[in-house]
């Protein structure tokens, strides 16, 4: 049974890539994951691909690049960031906008403008421990 299902597993993608003639990186990496995939399947006597991986889905989100050089991801969920404005140019400013500019600034949460739902879109993989 299990070698009839290999053996049309392999038929299947044979077709499937002489349609696709474009033999680039993509193509074979999918023959490859879908063979390990179906010979994990095999080995643990599970048909189904979880929800969670790569094939379920389609695609991998990548991470917003300028999202993740300013902002850290905090344990309870938040993330936090520098003022900016602090490191030059600010010699006639005053004590009190200085010592402000030092502070944390947290990202907020509720609103229109929520800006912790849009940070957990930006950055899926960056998930505080």
């Amino acid at each position: 049974m299990k070698d009839v299902f290999l053996t049309r597993l392999f038929v299947l993608y044979a077709n499937w890539s002489a349609k696709n003639t474009t033999q680039n990186l993509s193509v074979s990496m999918f023959g490859l994951s879908l063979a390990r995939t179906a010979f994990t399947a095999l080995r643990t006597g599970f048909a189904t691909l979880p929800e969670s991986s790569v094939f379920a889905r389609g695609y991998k989100m990548k991470t917003h690049k300028g999202a993740n050089k300013r902002w850290t991801a905090l344990p309870n969920g938040g993330f936090k960031r520098k003022h900016a404005g602090h490191s030059h140019l600010n010699i006639g400013l005053s004590t009190s906008h200085l010592s402000r500019l030092t502070r944390i600034a947290y990202a907020k949460g509720k609103g229109k403008g929520d800006q912790k739902k849009r940070l957990r879109k930006l950055m899926p993989g960056n998930r505080a421990r």
